[in-house]
């Protein structure tokens, strides 16, 4: 669960502005708040690729509910 938690207070938000910024088509993709948004975004892709490098599961030895959470809003 905490996992989870920290996916969705810390990424989720920065991958909703990147998503919304693409999108929409009206922010400026190159401003530092999408730069820092894709910096934090790239960070926890590379915790998570580093946990799956050990593992087929982000915790634990069997899918979890954070694998429920994490892959389809990655996979976006």
């Amino acid at each position: 669960m905490r996992v989870i938690c920290e996916y969705q207070a810390y990424i989720e938000p920065r991958l909703n502005s990147i998503s919304g910024g693409v999108f929409s088509g009206k922010e400026d993709l190159s401003g530092d708040e999408i730069t820092a948004a894709m910096h934090a975004v790239a960070n926890e892709a590379r915790t998570i690729e580093g946990r799956l490098s050990k593992s087929d599961w982000i915790v634990g030895d069997t899918c979890s509910a954070v694998d429920m959470v994490i892959f389809p809003a990655s996979s976006c």
